[in-house]
């Protein structure tokens, strides 16, 4: 169990004895391998105790990180420059919050293991899967901002993000060996064939892709929304996946959690055209593109399976499961040519 096993009362205590903070409410947010909480401090601070001069109204995020990611302290660090350099490039996400002590992360024990600490100021918003109403419009922001996302981190850099992670893209073939967290053969042969379809055809020529920092994780939890005459993308979420990557990855990433959220295979053009609209892709990485969405769906549905064994409570790793296999089995059965046709119509690609 890599999750930390923390109370509300816990919680509250951290904000105190790390951040010098009175807490007026708090209660949990989702969170994958992450415990989060949205807190509410109160107003009045003591300066010499602190390093907040005012007090956020909408409060903030108190994120305790897993065992596992904890012990890499130089992504968190990494991190913290990283929200900093995009918020200068005016992409709205979470800014974080020092400790009294002034450093940007504390280490405290939980239940005998060690957990990094982190606040971050909490955006108002709604978040994108919570919303009953999706319209194209929508949709086409989210591939903006993906684009938008990778446009400003060309100037930025950081020797934590050229690692390999574990939800990278191009670590895909690696959930081949969770294929014992499902029972169905079917689905395993389903699973099977396509990583092996998308190491052939992608893996082989990773190097030739255009590559470059990207967040790695657009999807309808990490995405704020707001409704002013209808609704518009706020704020970016969760960075935890941040990573050097192919810019394909980063728009396929999107273009499969958005059909996700809204179960309609077509969306995926309004994210294309988003995209495209803010950074030029080129004809070979688009061919990429349907392989690439399925090679998402194999990587959560096995992490979430496989996580699920290690942690049956936690409904929120088993989200995409819900329908997750029924749109891998349908988007992989359409034709190459016809589904690139509906997600490239009236785009000039070269």
């Amino acid at each position: 169990m890599i999750r930390a096993q923390v109370t509300v009362d816990e919680a509250k205590r951290f904000v105190c004895d790390v951040y010098g903070l009175r807490v007026a409410g708090i209660y949990c947010l989702n969170g994958y391998d992450d415990k989060n909480f949205h807190v509410k401090v109160d107003s009045t601070i003591d300066s010499s105790n602190t390093c907040i001069d005012k007090v956020s109204e909408c409060g903030y995020v108190l994120k305790i990180i897993n065992s596992l990611d904890s012990e890499d302290e130089r992504r968190f660090e990494a991190q913290t420059s990283l929200l900093i350099h995009l918020n200068k490039c005016n992409i709205r996400c979470p800014k974080p919050v020092l400790t009294k002590e002034k450093k940007i992360f504390e280490k405290v024990i939980i239940s005998g293991t060690n957990h990094i600490i982190r606040l971050l100021e909490y955006i108002d918003g709604t978040i994108l899967h919570k919303i009953d109403q999706y319209m194209p419009e929508l949709f086409y922001q989210v591939g903006q901002l993906a684009a938008k996302i990778d446009n400003a981190l060309q100037d930025f850099d950081h020797p934590v993000y050229r690692e390999r992670i574990q939800w990278s893209l191009g670590s895909a073939a690696d959930i081949l060996q969770y294929l014992h967290a499902i029972n169905d053969e079917n689905k395993k042969e389903l699973v099977s064939k396509i990583i092996n379809e998308f190491s052939a055809r992608v893996l082989s020529i990773e190097n030739e892709l255009e590559k470059g920092i990207i967040h790695g994780d657009i999807n309808e939890q990490n995405l704020l929304v707001e409704n002013k005459d209808g609704w518009y993308i706020k704020a970016v979420l969760d960075f935890g996946d941040t990573h050097y990557g192919c810019y394909i990855y980063e728009l396929a990433l999107a273009v499969a959690y958005m059909i996700f959220t809204s179960n309609d295979i077509s969306n995926g053009a309004h994210v294309v055209r988003g995209y495209c609209s803010a950074r030029t892709i080129s004809l070979k990485e688009f061919k990429l593109l349907k392989i690439c969405v399925l090679a998402r769906y194999c990587q959560s549905l096995l992490y979430g399976a496989y996580s699920s064994l290690e942690d049956p409570n936690n409904e929120y790793i088993l989200t995409t499961s819900k329908t997750g296999w029924s749109l891998l089995d349908r988007i992989s059965s359409i034709p190459e040519d016809k589904l690139l046709g509906i997600w490239g119509k009236g785009l000039d690609l070269k």
